[in-house]
């Protein structure tokens, strides 16, 4: 078919439109070339072979244009592709197109097409899909708390982003020469051991390093943010003053503050295990005493001779009989605290006829030379909304551990208002005290503090379960040899959350 007018149309079109044409003769394998394409490829003539056209396409992309070619010649189909060229300018991307083969008057096969310089719309492709993976590695840097740096050894000069600034502890501003080698937010032990990577690093010994480090937390003197950081080699050439570097860091506070979380749990678990082991193992002692004493007692009843004997084993049996419900009643009492159905019945007390009730029922247990006192407050009525019953086992177990410690002096008990709308109170004895670090595990489960002692070790855990689920506090001050002051704080009106 005849195209000469379709072609010569084209090459007044390209003219204006700055579009190279080319003419390809595949039987003489001649590539005829318009002025502007000339310019663009940076030859002189016109008329130029296949394999010189060949020698400006891009090196590595070559074969492909050979291969294209030969299709082109077997298939006679249009084609269209983009190649890096070698021009007078530098590397440029030529988009080349080619309409169908045709067949000319002489009988050659030939096609007609256009080569048209696409550098600017490439390089803004590449900038705009830059951009949009610095925008999506930014977002995921910061949301991971994942930092990047390159950077040479040598010069400590490079690249990092703002992640990795944030990391370090350090401004966005600072240039690299400043931080890396320096680290001056992080520990002092931490720097040691990347710093002497570095020094490996630049014998050639060591390429990899791995290790947490503490960075100092923005805005503090003495709070540490933990980092993990991964640095490797990738190139190493001393000779030309090079050693690249490779660093990625990412913030594992969290995780550390899980971990620490974690261990402490375990641990208290742990712990609280071996004491319940203890406790289970007591029992079958603190079970059996008063058991023997009221199985033994109650048999010699029958053989008493008179009637005072008889009155000593009537209150050895009593007073077992006592332990022991005491004993079976703390037992029932976590049970009912560890399935949260401790129950709360909230009336009007009085709180100088609850004290001094407790108190009367105390005072046949004190041991010889000791002494219990009351010090009410100046009203002589001093009424709250609470658990009377509660509150009467709660100031009963502090006088009874108090008892138990204290062979002469006297117990105290009062109270007192910190506030307006909160009760203070208090069981103060001259006995034998507690040591500073027991103080902070006394209201723990199953701790016993002197083992020869009766009781479970459950009373003052049960006391801070009562007191912290009726939205007070508990507590004790003591010292060794001096004495104890066992304490708790109650508001003194029930509050609707409770």
């Amino acid at each position: 078919m005849d195209c000469s007018y379709e072609v010569e149309r084209f090459r007044r079109l390209s003219a204006i439109e700055k579009i190279g044409w080319w003419e390809i003769d595949f039987f003489t394998r001649e590539i005829i070339c318009s002025e502007y394409l000339c310019t663009l490829l940076g030859v002189q003539e016109s008329t130029l072979s296949f394999y010189q056209l060949g020698r400006i396409i891009w090196n590595d992309c070559r074969d492909d244009f050979r291969h294209d070619f030969l299709s082109l010649v077997r298939e006679k189909s249009a084609y269209e592709r983009i190649f890096p060229i070698n021009s007078a300018h530098g590397v440029i991307w030529i988009r080349f197109r080619l309409g169908d083969v045709w067949i000319s008057e002489d009988g050659h096969r030939k096609a007609f097409g256009i080569l048209q310089d696409v550098s600017a719309c490439n390089y803004s492709e590449k900038l705009l899909c830059n951009f949009e993976f610095e925008h999506f590695f930014s977002l995921i840097s910061g949301f991971a708390k994942v930092g990047y740096a390159k950077l040479n050894l040598f010069t400590r000069d490079g690249y990092a982003i703002r992640q990795w600034y944030k990391n370090m502890g350090e401004d966005e501003s600072t240039p690299l020469p400043r931080i890396v080698g320096v680290y001056g937010k992080m520990h002092p032990e931490d720097r040691k051991h990347v710093l002497n990577f570095y020094s490996r690093a630049r014998e050639g010994e060591e390429t990899y390093f791995k290790r947490e480090m503490r960075i100092l937390k923005a805005g503090t003197t003495d709070t540490w943010n933990w980092v993990r950081m991964h640095i490797i080699v990738t190139r190493y050439e001393p000779e030309n003053e090079l050693i690249e570097l490779i660093g990625v860091n990412y913030d594992i506070s969290e995780l550390k503050k899980t971990e620490f979380q974690l261990i402490e749990a375990k641990e208290k678990a742990e712990a609280a295990d071996r004491l319940k082991t203890a406790f289970l193992a007591n029992m079958s002692h603190e079970i059996r005493t008063p058991l023997n004493a009221i199985v033994g007692f109650s048999s010699l009843l029958t053989e008493a001779g008179s009637k005072e004997e008889k009155q000593e084993y009537l209150k050895v049996v009593e007073d077992n009989n006592e332990r022991l419900l005491r004993l079976i009643s703390d037992i029932l009492d976590l049970s009912r605290i560890e399935t949260d159905k401790y129950a709360f019945h909230y009336e009007e007390v009085d709180i100088n006829v609850l004290c001094d009730d407790v108190i009367a029922s105390m005072r046949f247990r004190l041991q010889p030379g000791v002494r219990i006192i009351f010090k009410p407050s100046m009203l002589p009525r001093c009424l709250i909304i609470s658990d009377c019953n509660r509150l009467q086992q709660v100031i009963s177990n502090f006088i009874s551990n108090a008892i138990k410690f204290t062979s002469k002096g006297f117990i105290e008990v009062g109270y007192d208002k910190p506030d307006k709308e909160h009760i203070r109170v208090y069981v103060k004895d001259t006995g034998i005290g507690i040591a500073k670090a027991e103080c902070e595990r006394i209201f723990d489960r199953f701790v016993k503090l002197n083992v020869f002692k009766q009781g479970s070790g459950l009373g003052l855990s049960i006391c801070k379960s009562i007191i912290e689920q009726m939205g007070g506090t508990i507590g004790v001050n003591s010292e060794l040899e001096k004495g104890s002051s066992f304490w708790f704080v109650l508001p003194m009106k029930r509050k609707e959350s409770l």
